[in-house]
């Protein structure tokens, strides 16, 4: 009995450690002198013309957790993680070069009253090169690419969906992308917010950054 009681509390602290671990933000490995900082805040707007939306917990927005910057150079992907309890992605350790905001991933959960259950759906979404996502990133100097919407029109088959169906295929959504000087100021006090960031060598940058935005 105490040998099951053992193993049951050890399952618990594992499965709460993996939990943790999923929730934490990315970290910055690479110091100013030698890499490149890009962030991008994206949310996904649910749309509901048909009312297919459970009104019980339903959130307005849901925020990105993976996106990628593809390389002009040479084509490869970055990928960025997001910034835990936000709607920020950090692209950390970038190597210089001219970059293009391509792809995000947003994980959503909705409650379905048809199901009686939370039906959780990871969406993949494409961002149009008429989006202008494209940023220059150098050693030493953060970047913003800026703020994506997403906004796409739910049906049933988002909250009623088979496990078979591939929530991929129904991404399709109106994809927009701002910058404004605000919105960057937001992003880098965000970031400052954080403890991790801000004891990280990456201060001074972004201090720096937001000194000039502040100037304009």
């Amino acid at each position: 009995m105490m040998r099951l009681l053992f193993a049951i509390v050890g399952f618990l602290l594992l499965s709460i450690g993996f939990g943790c671990a999923s929730r934490l933000s990315p970290k910055l490995h690479q110091p100013p002198s030698s890499a490149g900082l890009a962030v991008v805040e994206c949310f996904l707007y649910p749309e509901d013309p048909t009312h297919v939306r459970s009104k019980f917990a339903a959130p307005d927005s849901f925020p990105a957790r993976v996106a990628y910057l593809e390389s002009m150079n040479d084509g490869h992907a970055a990928r960025g993680l997001s910034v835990y309890g936000t709607g920020y992605v950090l692209f950390p350790d970038l190597e210089p070069g001219e970059y293009r905001l391509t792809r995000v991933r947003v994980e959503t959960r909705e409650y379905s009253m048809a199901l009686s259950h939370t039906v959780a759906t990871d969406y993949e979404f494409k961002v149009p090169e008429q989006t202008h996502a494209s940023v220059r990133v150098a050693p030493g100097e953060p970047v913003y690419v800026g703020a994506l919407a997403i906004r796409r029109a739910y049906g049933w088959e988002d909250v009623g969906r088979a496990p078979s169906d591939d929530p991929t295929r129904r991404s399709n959504a109106r994809v927009t992308l701002e910058r404004s000087d605000e919105g960057e100021a937001r992003a880098w006090t965000e970031l400052l917010a954080r403890k991790k960031y801000r004891r990280s060598a990456w201060r001074g940058a972004i201090e720096k950054r937001l000194a000039e935005i502040q100037k304009k």
